[in-house]
């Protein structure tokens, strides 16, 4: 998991080469005047989500991770509180949905922190987060989230429930994006 701001991102590009291309796309999206709603930046390896949201108490059930996906949060306005934890053996209260690359957990213990206009969240697949949660009262954000694939759906190996993926780079996907990208609706 990475907090940092939208000024020293860069500094990550390197992470993987759909991220050069993610926050290439973060920087360039008119974020105040773009609908919500998902746009797609290399197809479904590299796509973000405009999203506008009421904060909720940290008790919904919001929990989740992913095997294939890194998570990238970056709040346009408002802010919220996150929850994190690493999934080390934590109990599923679902089974893993393929289709969705979405675990949900039921951890015990967490860490919490808030992200700001202009801060930006990483999570990767080992990385379990809840977001949306309000500080305080309830205020309404703006956030583009991306999806940026690691993993192939059909992974080189199996992977077991509660295998430590960290930085296990076999498992990533390296080949570099296209070059061509456009914001669609």
């Amino acid at each position: 998991m990475i907090l940092t701001t939208m000024d020293s991102a860069a500094r990550y590009e390197a992470l993987h080469p759909r991220m050069a291309a993610a926050l290439r796309y973060l920087r360039s999206l008119d974020a105040q005047t773009a609908a919500p709603g998902e746009y797609e930046i290399d197809g479904r390896a590299l796509y973000a989500l405009v999203q506008e949201y009421d904060t909720m108490p940290e008790d919904h059930p919001g929990w989740e991770g992913h095997r294939r996906y890194m998570d990238i949060h970056c709040m346009q306005y408002g802010f919220e509180k996150h929850l994190w934890t690493e999934d080390k053996a934590i109990q599923h209260s679902l089974p893993y949905d393929e289709a969705l690359d979405l675990i949900h957990p039921q951890p015990a213990s967490w860490s919490a922190l808030s992200l700001t206009e202009g801060q930006i969240a990483i999570y990767f697949p080992e990385d379990l987060h809840k977001a949306k949660c309000m500080l305080g009262s309830s205020v309404r954000v703006r956030k583009l989230l991306i999806k940026v694939l690691l993993r192939a759906a059909a992974p080189r190996q199996a992977l077991t429930e509660g295998e430590d993926t960290r930085w296990n780079t076999s498992l990533w996907d390296f080949r570099s994006p296209p070059r061509a990208s456009g914001r669609t609706a």
